[in-house]
């Protein structure tokens, strides 16, 4: 990925940095292309998850069914997910300190890690609303 495609993904997932008081809502954020490539990462992402098990998060998450999937492992972090709708899930990780919210759109699936003090009652708005625009 050359460097002009990467400043715009970062202009892209700009809003999602925004900051409550509480420091930024995304402490890493991730979106996969429609096959599954990364084609931006940042923060935690970057930091403590490991290629493969990126590439293992995207077939999980590009299963519309999800059916069979309550768990996400990433490196040793397990998240379980409590909300799927039509393919954008919501997962909270060990004792809710953190989190994933997917949301799918035309070029691929972004994914949003919140920490706390955000919960999934604070982070969801934001990255739905997100979502909706990415969509559009």
């Amino acid at each position: 990925m050359d460097q002009a495609e990467q400043s715009a993904w970062a202009a892209l997932v700009k809003d999602l940095k925004v900051d409550q008081g509480h420091g930024v809502l995304g402490a890493g954020i991730l979106i996969y292309d429609p096959h599954g490539g990364v084609v931006y990462e940042e923060g935690w992402f970057r930091e403590e998850v490991s290629a493969e098990a990126k590439v293992l998060m995207h077939a999980v998450l590009s299963d519309v069914v999800l059916a069979r999937t309550h768990r996400v492992d990433l490196d040793g972090h397990v998240f379980h997910v409590v909300e799927n709708v039509y393919g954008n899930i919501c997962a909270v990780g060990r004792r809710r300190k953190m989190g994933l919210i997917s949301q799918r759109f035309s070029m691929g699936i972004l994914v949003v890690m919140f920490r706390y003090p955000y919960t999934l009652q604070t982070a969801v708005p934001v990255v739905a609303k997100f979502g909706q625009r990415l969509r559009a």
